[in-house]
């Protein structure tokens, strides 16, 4: 390359870093901020919700299908069921999922109760694609959009599509300095901040470039293109087959199995068309579907 494209290049290069660092910069730094809180609030989300997610075990817990039915009997009849989640642990709470017939996903009602008492202990409206519990659902949207609706969602895909170009110009324009300045023994007035602005690039550089691909996949117009190619080359998480069985069947496997604690269920909500309204029947014996 001649030395005159070169400068050019060069001096390209600086303006680009520059300017990012103006104009963009910002973007970033709310990005990686609430990015930070964010990641922090899974962390406290068991302290903060302690008495949520447990109980105190007293005697045997109630039947699943007990569970669910004080569950629906708190809701009303006008919900749905969508998800449930017994008890993973004798000291934790059940959670049951419910979902409006004409409510958007991020509107499923999540109701948790003892299984030993069959207490409401909480009742939260959120989104289970970003969280469990309303502290995590309210940063994930502060993180993605800063509450702005479609507009906000602008911000954090320009965070992430220009991070990458940040970083990679940054190292760029090192190695240029590092060239062309290595026998230079004068300092300039700004050395000791551009020593420390190098520094912390060159440390977070490949943490920069991860942030950048991870925020790419959670945007929008970015990340509805990544889903694409994705999809197109079957990288897709494998799914498991949620169909439920008939009664018939549900039967045949108890016994096949040899599993005597379900020979007593009483199998009368279980029907061989397993549609919506057959799941979300008050007598179905919830511990043949999920067990």
């Amino acid at each position: 390359m001649q030395p005159l494209d070169r400068r050019s290049l060069t001096a390209l290069v600086h303006r680009l870093h520059f300017y990012i660092g103006i104009f963009i910069a910002p973007f970033i730094f709310i990005a990686a901020l609430t990015g930070f809180i964010y990641i922090l609030s899974i962390q406290f989300e068991d302290i903060i919700y302690r008495d949520v997610l447990t109980t105190q075990p007293s005697g045997n817990s109630k039947p699943l299908s007990s569970q669910i039915s004080a569950a629906r009997h708190y809701v009303g009849e006008q919900y749905f069921i969508h998800k449930v989640r017994p008890a993973p642990q004798p000291d934790e709470t059940t959670y049951i999922q419910f979902m409006y017939p004409n409510l958007e996903s991020e509107k499923l009602r999540t109701i948790f109760i003892d299984p030993y008492s069959l207490a409401i202990k909480a009742d939260y409206f959120f989104s289970p694609v970003s969280g469990f519990l309303p502290t995590h659902t309210w940063l994930t949207k502060l993180h993605t959009e800063l509450y702005l609706g479609s507009v906000g969602r602008h911000y954090s895909e320009l965070a992430a599509s220009w991070l990458w170009v940040s970083a990679i110009t940054g190292v760029i324009l090192w190695i240029n300095h590092r060239r062309k300045h290595l026998s230079r023994k004068k300092r300039s007035p700004f050395a000791f901040t551009r020593h420390w602005h190098i520094t912390l690039g060159l440390l977070l550089f490949l943490g920069m470039l991860f942030m950048s691909v991870t925020g790419l996949t959670w945007s929008k117009w970015a990340g509805d293109n990544i889903n694409a190619l994705r999809t197109s080359f079957d990288w897709l998480t494998p799914q498991l087959n949620t169909k439920l069985k008939s009664a018939n069947e549900a039967v045949i496997s108890s016994h096949n199995h040899g599993d005597h604690q379900h020979e007593d269920h009483n199998h009368k909500g279980l029907q061989s068309q397993n549609s919506a309204s057959n799941i979300n029947k008050p007598d179905l014996d919830w511990e043949i579907v999920l067990y």
